[in-house]
């Protein structure tokens, strides 16, 4: 093994020089070389490039070599394709099972393009023919190869980074679905409970009531029954993420079923003053595998929402069809509502997303509606759409397949 320090140049740690106007950073190299020869010139090259280099070392084996790779912290190695019984190709391959991690460059009297390719590929970072091996022609290359290292590096640092943040935001979500899921239960059941005695005092089975008592009576009721499908939507959602959410399917009538969907809040249409309207195409009856409680869901969250935002004297249509040449069936329901801004119908099937922070205070709501929805129609392999002009009204669609 030969060693060698040039004497004007200080020892680590490696400075940055100005070189041309530029900051460059002052190099540890490592020189391994089985030929000494060689190794002398390549020192005399680096002589050349002063302050570039800060120290230079030497061996003349690939076990030395390596040794001092492991050891002396170098910020770029110089490595000599042909080491007698070895090749760069065995030191790449042994240097990275020692996770030494240090820019190479590869010297060969070689040129061809499959050597460059394989060292390339085993894990160097430039290739130079000692036949070109000129001081500019290594300054070049060293920096380079430092640049490139210091590059890959960060981005290795902010892969790890950005792991550590997604794993700890998995953590934080999992935390939240558990806290929504066991918040869910546990004021299920005293809402439950609430939902009785008022019910038991409404029944006039606790003693008669004064017409202002059921007034109240009722809205406290109504409360209870619209707290009672927040606390469902937070059940399904965490059970849509968790991969729990029950579905039962069987053959059944879309045609039955969204006719008996629209009757069942036809009332709730006639107290907000609005016209409510099923439109169904001619033809036989339209079947899909499906479960209907979830089919009966969406089309229940899709009228409420167009109830909300359509003020009194508007009109909602429900249209049964088909599409995609008769095998899905096509549900839509239109209203003339204050519509959505383009903007921002692309989010509003996302989570907990309000179209207008308003609305939670104003019509309530927790923005769960819609993207249960999405989420239902994709389990059942259908896909869901709106069409939205401010002050015109929104259409939402949903396409089942068929059977």
């Amino acid at each position: 093994m030969i060693e060698s320090r040039l004497p004007s140049l200080p020892v680590c740690p490696s400075p940055s020089v100005e070189h041309g106007g530029e900051r460059s950073p002052a190099l540890r190299i490592l020189g391994v070389d089985d030929d000494p020869v060689d190794l002398e010139i390549l020192r005399r090259h680096l002589h050349e490039l002063g302050a570039l280099v800060a120290s230079f070392h030497s061996a003349g084996d690939l076990e030395s070599g390596l040794r001092l790779a492991r050891e002396g912290e170098f910020d770029l190695v110089f490595l000599d394709y042909d080491l007698g019984d070895a090749t760069a190709l065995d030191f790449l391959a042994r240097l990275e099972e020692a996770h030494v991690d240090v820019p190479v460059i590869v010297l060969t009297g070689h040129g061809d393009q499959e050597t460059t390719v394989r060292v390339m590929r085993q894990g160097a970072f430039d290739f130079v023919t000692k036949d070109v091996q000129q001081p500019s022609v290594l300054r070049r290359a060293a920096l380079n190869a430092v640049e490139k290292f210091r590059l890959r590096a960060e981005a290795t640092r902010s892969r790890h980074e950005l792991e550590r943040t997604v794993e700890d935001l998995r953590g934080k979500n999992s935390e939240i679905q558990s806290f929504y899921h066991v918040l869910s239960h546990e004021l299920k059941t005293p809402l439950t409970a609430i939902r009785e005695f008022v019910t038991i005092v409404l029944d006039g089975l606790a003693g008669e009531t004064t017409p202002k008592q059921r007034e109240y009576l009722e809205i406290a009721l109504r409360n209870c029954d619209t707290l009672r499908l927040f606390l469902n939507d937070l059940l399904d959602v965490t059970r849509i993420e968790t991969g729990k959410l029950s579905m039962h399917f069987e053959e059944l009538d879309l045609d039955a079923l969204v006719e008996a969907g629209v009757q069942a809040l036809r009332a709730t249409a006639e107290e907000r003053g609005l016209e409510l309207v099923l439109e169904q195409a001619p033809g036989a009856p339209r079947r899909a595998r499906a479960d209907a409680d979830r089919v009966n869901q969406v089309l229940s969250n899709l009228l409420t929402n167009a109830f909300k935002f359509t003020p009194a004297g508007g009109r909602v249509v429900v249209r049964l069809g088909t599409a995609d040449e008769g095998r899905s069936a096509r549900v839509e329901v239109a209203d003339t509502g204050r519509g959505i801004d383009p903007a921002r119908q692309e989010r509003i099937f996302e989570r907990l997303y309000q179209v207008d922070v308003e609305d939670f205070a104003i019509q309530g709501g927790l923005g769960l509606g819609l993207h249960l929805c999405r989420e239902i129609v994709l389990a059942h392999g259908g896909g869901i759409t709106v069409e939205s002009e401010p002050g015109a009204g929104s259409t939402f669609t949903v396409e089942l397949p068929l059977l």
